[in-house]
């Protein structure tokens, strides 16, 4: 039977969005992580929505998610997934260390951050996987997860 990520609307299972678009990076293990809190979270925000798991995952289980990605073909392809899929969900194209979220707005926040030096997602500026160094990378991440943190509601989840 599989794991089912929809709720009474009919959103798509695990299968059938690995059927659509082939393995779907951490599904399962996000699934099973934001199912632990027992609630959805409205709004929910992602300052990396990079491929778009977290975005699936949260939709599919009843979160109202906004994510922020520094690359406007990555927004594009997310939105074009959504449009496939049927699904509702926001993802901006921005860089998340300079995003304006409203102060105290967001009831739990997603981070899968890039990594440094390992892979370079892009060459846009801003994208913390070519920073010119580990204290940069920092600095850049540091920035990021204040904005993110900001945007929360009290006592919300990060």
């Amino acid at each position: 039977m599989g794991i089912r990520l929809g709720n009474a609307d009919g959103a798509p299972t695990a299968e059938q969005i690995a059927a659509m678009y082939g393995n779907v990076y951490g599904m399962p293990s996000w699934s099973d992580f934001t199912g632990a809190f027992g609630q959805s979270y409205n709004p929910s925000a992602h300052p990396f929505a990079g491929g778009g798991t977290r975005a699936l995952v949260a939709t599919a289980m009843g979160h109202d998610y906004t994510g922020v990605e520094i690359r406007q073909a990555e927004v594009d392809r997310l939105m074009e997934r959504r449009e496939q899929l049927g699904m509702e969900y926001s993802v901006v194209c921005a860089d998340s260390q300079f995003y304006p979220i409203e102060d105290g707005y967001f009831d739990f926040a997603y981070t899968c951050p890039p990594y440094y030096d390992l892979e370079v997602y892009s060459k846009e500026e801003g994208d913390m996987s070519n920073a010119d160094s580990y204290e940069d990378f920092l600095d850049m991440l540091r920035n990021s997860m204040e904005v993110t943190y900001r945007g929360l509601k009290d006592g919300a989840f990060f």
